[in-house]
């Protein structure tokens, strides 16, 4: 059992200093952060989607960064087609293209980019 945790640790190591963008002709930054627009300093998630868009699930919203700002996506009780719950635990990007969030206490929500709205499970 120790072998496959060991070997687990290995691979998600690597998937973490993996770097986000390719090397060549990518976008690169040395650090993302509050006074570059980042909603909240903790980070419980990232992702790099298909299109090249880097998901940041944070304590106070799901981020977008697409290279040069961000689009912040925050619980409106008001709007009962935005995010559930501000605090973003997962991300998950299906083959179809939605972006599936998991959130602490909102359940589930699948993104759907051409519409811009979230839909609660």
């Amino acid at each position: 059992m120790s072998t496959l945790r060991t070997l687990l640790v290995h691979i998600l190591l690597v998937l973490c200093i993996t770097p986000l963008w390719p090397q060549s002709g990518g976008l690169s930054f040395d650090r993302l952060n509050l006074e570059q627009g980042l909603s909240q300093g903790t980070v419980h998630c990232l992702l790099q989607d298909q299109k090249g868009f880097l998901w940041i699930g944070t304590q106070d919203g799901l981020n977008k960064y697409d290279g040069y700002g961000f689009t912040i996506f925050r619980y409106d009780r008001e709007d009962s087609l935005s995010i559930s719950d501000n605090w973003i635990n997962c991300l998950f990007e299906d083959q179809i293209g939605y972006l599936w969030v998991g959130t602490l206490s909102g359940g589930l929500n699948k993104f759907d980019r051409t519409t811009g709205t979230f839909e609660n499970y």
